[in-house]
């Protein structure tokens, strides 16, 4: 509504800066309220302590909503700010700001989503695991990919696929352990980390598993 009254009662020469002015203070208020809700979410995602401490997601609503909002801006930049700025230098003043400001938050975001990834790895951390207990992770493990991937995060997405590729150490045979610790989303990953969670096994010291994981401990 600010930058239609802008349009309607600014002489032409005037109307670039005046839509600017409106939109920095737009923009200003908006990211300010973005930021602080995405930084309580931060706050929100638990470092675990006990093995009931089970991890929420309430950062990945925040998110959700962070992004609903900075979509809504960018329309509102596109459909109503830039006719009005289109032909002067403020065009460019605008853009600017709006992208080092976004990517500042897209980085607070990020920050939140990488130690959500990292609570979620300690957790899973700390228990050890029979057959039905390995499902069990894989699909809680699968419910979480599906909160990721409506953020279109391509770096958190490649470390979720990477743990639940981690997970399937906790059920494949062990004769095809080899196999699995080589393929195409485990191959990059130190040793150590493999057997971080191959030893959460409930198998872990049976002769058969022993053997199929000599290669990793040698």
């Amino acid at each position: 509504m600010a930058l239609e009254r802008c349009h309607m009662l600014s002489r032409l020469e005037n109307e670039p800066g005046h839509a600017q002015m409106i939109f920095d203070v737009l923009l200003n208020y908006l990211i300010e309220h973005v930021d602080y809700g995405v930084e309580l979410g931060i706050h929100t995602v638990p470092i675990p302590e006990t093995k009931s401490s089970q991890p929420v997601i309430y950062f990945f609503n925040i998110v959700s909503q962070a992004n609903t909002i900075v979509h809504l801006l960018e329309k509102h930049f596109v459909d109503v700010l830039v006719p009005l700025v289109i032909n002067s230098s403020k065009m460019n003043e605008c853009q600017n700001k709006k992208k080092t400001m976004l990517d500042e938050t897209e980085m607070k975001i990020q920050a939140g989503l990488d130690r959500f990834h990292r609570v979620i790895y300690e957790h899973l951390l700390q228990f050890q695991y029979n057959s039905a207990g390995a499902m069990c992770v894989i699909c809680d493990v699968n419910e979480y990919m599906k909160c990721v991937k409506t953020l279109h995060s391509p770096l958190v997405n490649s470390l979720f696929d990477s743990l639940h590729s981690l997970c399937n150490l906790l059920l494949v045979k062990p004769e095809n352990l080899d196999q699995v610790c080589n393929g195409e989303q485990l191959a990059g990953l130190e040793r150590s980390i493999l057997l971080n969670f191959i030893q959460l096994r409930s198998d872990y010291k049976t002769q058969k598993l022993v053997n199929s994981i000599k290669n990793l401990t040698s």
